[in-house]
């Protein structure tokens, strides 16, 4: 029994000693502690808002550099554009010069077809006249594609009945450059061109070609 009641109280001991500590210990960490964990974690949130502020500079500063590559690509491809034109009006002009008598007649100069999705066809020639005629040239321009749909052919004629005529009517002392975007049906695949310049209804000139991929 004796030896039970020692137990007992040892243990009674043990545990207020234990509690006193834990008193003692959490007392500590308030009284000495807080202060230090406060400054710390006031220290970190003002380092988190400073990354944040560099985060949100370079996101900035990312939006714009990609902003000024998207517009730097875009003048590169319109500069590529405009440079390959020159090179079409250079080789245009160098087909002025005769060789040797020179005469008068029309003449229709790199036609181009180039799909343009989804359902439209890009069309480009220059037509020229040779000669020391004073007077304008004044016709027209007429396009016919041989197309398939569904496994079948057909002709399409442009301009067709119920379209405008102005963007295909032509006017000019020496060339015009002609170019337009042709609307086809859904599902329409194009074969061939035909281009033919018209004066009071009579073809003066025509050309062919093949769709460009």
């Amino acid at each position: 029994m004796a030896l039970l009641f020692f137990i007992i109280g040892a243990l009674a001991l043990w545990t207020y000693e234990l509690g006193r500590g834990m008193n003692v210990l959490g007392a500590g960490i308030s009284a000495e502690q807080a202060q230090l964990l406060k400054t710390q974690a006031a220290r970190a949130l003002a380092e988190r808002d400073q990354a944040s502020g560099a985060l949100g500079t370079l996101e900035n500063q990312l939006a714009m550099e990609r902003a000024a590559h998207t517009q730097l690509a875009s003048q590169v491809q319109s500069l590529t554009a405009e440079n390959a034109r020159l090179q079409e009006d250079l080789a245009f002009f160098d087909s002025l010069v005769p060789a040797g008598p020179v005469s008068e007649g029309i003449s229709i100069r790199r036609l181009k077809m180039e799909l343009v999705p989804p359902n439209q066809l890009r069309y480009r020639l220059l037509v020229m006249r040779r000669g020391n005629n004073p007077q304008d040239f004044k016709g027209s321009l007429a396009l016919s594609l041989t197309v398939t749909q569904a496994g079948k052919a057909s002709t399409l004629n442009f301009p067709g009945k119920d379209e405008k005529t102005e963007p295909f009517q032509l006017e000019f002392q020496r060339y015009q450059r002609i170019e337009g975007i042709l609307p086809l049906p859904e599902g329409m695949q194009v074969r061939n061109v035909q281009a033919r310049v018209l004066e009071n209804g009579k073809v003066r000139a025509q050309q062919s070609a093949n769709l460009e991929r």
